[in-house]
């Protein structure tokens, strides 16, 4: 059996007239404004409505700087993209006007780790390992080079296949 706590946050008028307040629509609860009484709070009520409010304004200030901005993914992933059309919902228009702003929530229909795009943070990591790896090497040895990126391809297209049947 799960014991309620009593709430403290009840404004002073309501409390000397021992009836129940709404602890709402802070600085004037429903029955103090129902009955055109002088709404009192506690100092902590009051202290953590202050608290709210500044905290409201950071968010507003800071939010248009903190928008995910979603960038187009490089030409060598649009055939993984293509090849798995069940994993990754995309939009043409998404590729087209980069500096459009998108929402990310909702394009991955498998797994997915803390509400992220898991499939296309993996591809996108191993594409960099991949062009980092062997931009060094494509001085000396053109044609191995490209079969070895040819061959990590594959392996990275096998392991979004046994990801993607994996659950």
């Amino acid at each position: 059996m799960e014991v309620k706590t009593r709430s403290r946050n009840g404004c002073f008028t309501c409390r000397r007239r021992k009836k129940k307040c709404d602890e709402s629509l802070y600085p004037d609860c429903k029955n103090c404004k129902a009955n055109g009484l002088i709404c009192t709070w506690p100092d902590h009520v009051v202290e953590l409505h202050k608290e709210a409010e500044l905290l409201e304004e950071i968010v507003e200030t800071f939010s248009p700087k903190l928008e995910v901005r979603m960038v187009p993914l490089p030409k060598p992933l649009r055939p993984y993209m293509e090849s798995y059309p069940s994993v990754i919902h995309t939009d043409d228009d998404d590729y087209q006007s980069p500096g459009r702003r998108h929402s990310v929530a909702g394009r991955i229909s498998k797994p997915e780790k803390k509400g992220r795009n898991y499939f296309l943070e993996r591809i996108a990591m191993q594409q960099d390992c991949v062009d980092d790896r062997y931009e060094d090497e494509s001085t000396s040895k053109t044609t191995q080079s490209g079969e070895k990126k040819n061959d990590i391809k594959s392996r990275i297209a096998q392991q979004l296949d046994v990801a993607g049947t994996g659950t």
